[in-house]
C-alpha cells in the first residue's frame, strides 16, 4: 500500500479497513479497528476475517459466502452483528470488494462500521413517534387525524371522537367529506379545501360541520399538507377544535345587538301606537259596547212582553254581536301588548303551566269527557304570562274543534331536536332546540291551510259552527316568534291536528 495512503486510512476512526487475501486472511487492519470492536492491527493481522463472526462453529463458512459473493459480483453490503474483544456483539455495516490484477483475484478489501449509535439514535426516533402517536391519540379537546393524499382517513384521535362521535374502526378509511354539510358537499368544498392546502401548504376555516348522529357544531379545523424529503406530499394532517359555545355566544351576541338597534329606532313609534291603540280598544269601544249590553238586558228584562218574539230575538242577536265584539277587542288588545320579544328574565315550568291551564279548562273538559295525556315537559325561559296564552290557546282549540261522534283525545309532549330538524327560518337563532307537540284527533283541517290558519282573522268555519275570534293562533305564533322559536302544523282533515312549537333551550 501506497505510503501516503497507508497514512491516511490509518487516521480513519470511525471504520476499520482491511486488506484480505484471497482466501479471507487478515493482511492490513487500519487503527480504526480499535475504536469499532477493541481489537488492535496487531491482533488481527493473520487472522481469518470470520475472527469477528459470532457463533465461531459456522463463522467459516458464513465469512466464506460474504468472500464468494463479493468476487462473484464485484461488490457485497449487509449489516449483521460482529464480535468486539470482550465477546460482545455489536451491529456492523461491512462493504466488502474484491481487488483484482486484471481477471485474476489477488485479495478483498472490507470497511467494518460499528451501527450501535445509528441504531440508538434509530431507536430512539421510533421511540420519540410513537410517544408523539400516543399523545396524539390521547389528546381530547382537537380532532387530530391523518388522510391520504385522496382525503380518505388514516387514523383517528380521542379528540376526533369525542367531537365527531365515530370510533376509530366505523371512520379510518372513509373519506373526509363525511363530516360536511349537504349544501358543502354540492358546493365542492372538501376538494377546495385540499386543493388549497396542497397548493399552498395549509387550509384554515371556521364552519359548520356533521357530527356521526347528524347534529351540526361550529368547527374551527386546520388542514395541512404533509410532503416527505423529496417534497413530494404524501398526505394531509386535520386538526378540528369544537367552538360550537363560542359561535353560539357570538351568534347571541350579534343577534342581540341588532335587536337593540332596531328596537331603539322604533320604540317610540310602537309606543305611541301602542298606547293610542290600548285607549281606543279599553275606552272608546269596550265603554259603548258596555252600554248596548247593559240597555239590551233592560229591554229583555222590562220590555220582553212588549217587544213580542220577533223584537226579542232581535235583542238577543244584538247581545250576541256585542258579545263577540267585546271578545274580538280584547284579543286585539292581548296581540298588540306582544309587539317585542320576550327577555329571558324567568324560567317557566311548562308542566305546572299546562297543568294550570288544564285546571281551568276543567268544566269543558268533563263536558266533552275529554282525555288529555300530558307527557314530561321541559323548563323553558321566557315570558311566563306569553307562555301561559299560547298553550291556552292550542288547547282550548284542541277542543272546540273536536269531532260530534267521539271525545277528544289530546296528547301533549316534547323532544329534543338536532339544529338540522328545525326549520331553516329560526335555525341559526340558536343552537340547542326542543319541539313541544300539542296532538289531537279532531275535526283537522286541509294543508293548504296550514300557513293561513296563523293570520289575523283567518277562520276556516263559520261562527254558528265554532266560536272565536280568528286571532288565537295569531298569537301563539307571535309569542313563540317572541322567544327566537316558531310553530307549524299538521293535520289530515277528519283525523286531527298537530301543532309542534319549537323554541331554544
Amino acid at each position: 500500500m501506497d505510503h501516503f495512503a497507508s497514512l491516511a486510512v490509518q487516521n480513519i476512526q470511525d471504520f476499520a479497513i482491511l486488506v484480505l487475501d484471497p482466501h479471507g486472511i487478515i493482511q492490513f487492519s487500519s487503527e480504526g479497528i480499535v475504536h469499532v470492536n477493541g481489537f488492535t492491527s496487531k491482533e488481527v493481522t493473520g487472522q481469518p476475517v470470520s475472527v469477528f463472526y459470532p457463533r465461531q462453529d459456522a463463522a467459516e463458512y458464513r465469512s466464506g459466502q460474504v468472500l464468494e459473493t463479493a468476487r462473484r459480483e464485484g461488490k457485497h453490503r449487509e449489516e449483521g452483528w460482529r464480535l468486539c474483544r470482550d465477546g460482545s456483539l455489536f451491529p456492523a455495516g461491512v462493504v466488502t470488494t474484491p481487488i483484482l490484477e486484471g481477471e485474476h483475484l489477488i485479495g478483498y478489501t472490507q470497511v467494518m462500521q460499528n451501527l450501535t449509535e445509528q441504531r440508538q439514535a434509530d431507536e430512539s426516533l421510533r421511540a420519540s413517534e410513537e410517544r408523539y402517536r400516543l399523545l396524539v391519540e390521547e389528546v381530547k379537546d382537537y380532532g387530530i387525524f391523518m388522510m391520504d393524499t385522496g382525503g380518505y382517513i388514516t387514523s383517528w384521535n380521542e379528540g376526533a371522537r369525542r367531537i365527531n362521535g365515530y370510533e376509530a374502526h366505523e371512520i379510518i378509511g372513509r373519506h373526509f367529506s363525511t363530516f360536511y354539510t349537504e349544501e358543502d358537499l354540492k358546493d365542492g368544498k372538501p376538494a377546495r379545501e385540499l386543493k388549497i392546502a396542497r397548493e399552498t401548504g395549509k387550509y384554515e376555516e371556521e364552519g359548520w360541520r356533521l357530527r356521526k348522529d347528524g347534529s351540526l357544531f361550529w368547527a374551527s379545523i386546520v388542514i395541512t399538507a404533509v410532503n416527505n424529503a423529496e417534497r413530494e406530499l404524501v398526505g394531509f394532517s386535520k386538526v378540528t377544535r369544537n367552538l360550537t359555545d363560542r359561535k353560539e355566544a357570538e351568534d347571541i351576541l350579534k343577534a342581540s345587538e341588532e335587536r337593540y338597534r332596531i328596537m331603539t329606532e322604533e320604540l317610540k313609534l310602537a309606543n305611541q301606537e301602542l298606547r293610542n291603540f290600548a285607549y281606543v280598544a279599553s275606552h272608546d269601544l269596550q265603554e259603548p259596547l258596555r252600554k248596548i249590553q247593559a240597555f239590551g238586558d233592560v229591554l229583555q228584562t222590562q220590555f220582553a212582553p212588549s217587544l213580542g218574539d220577533a223584537g226579542n230575538d232581535l235583542v238577543r242577536r244584538m247581545q250576541s254581536a256585542a258579545r263577540r265584539m267585546q271578545s274580538l277587542v280584547q284579543d286585539l288588545l292581548a296581540y298588540s301588548r306582544l309587539n317585542n320579544e320576550v327577555t329571558y328574565v324567568e324560567k317557566v315550568s311548562l308542566n305546572q303551566l299546562v297543568a294550570q291551564i288544564l285546571g281551568d279548562l276543567e268544566v269543558v273538559i268533563q263536558e266533552k269527557e275529554a282525555e288529555i295525556r300530558v307527557d314530561s315537559l321541559p323548563d323553558i325561559p321566557g315570558s311566563e304570562p306569553q307562555l301561559r296564552q299560547m298553550f291556552q290557546n292550542l288547547l282550548s282549540n284542541a277542543l272546540k274543534f273536536s269531532h260530534m261522534d267521539r271525545p277528544p283525545r289530546i296528547r301533549v309532549s316534547s323532544r329534543t331536536v338536532p339544529l338540522t330538524q328545525v326549520p331553516k327560518s329560526i335555525r341559526l337563532r340558536r343552537i340547542h332546540w326542543v319541539a313541544i307537540e300539542v296532538a289531537d284527533n279532531g275535526i283537522g283541517f286541509e294543508e293548504k291551510y296550514r300557513d293561513r290558519i296563523f293570520q289575523m282573522f283567518q277562520r276556516l268555519h263559520g261562527r254558528s259552527q265554532y266560536t272565536g275570534t280568528g286571532i288565537g293562533l295569531a298569537i301563539c305564533k307571535k309569542v313563540a316568534e317572541n322567544h327566537g322559536g316558531t310553530i307549524v302544523a299538521e293535520s289530515t282533515p277528519g283525523e286531527g291536528s298537530t301543532f309542534t312549537v319549537y323554541m331554544p333551550v
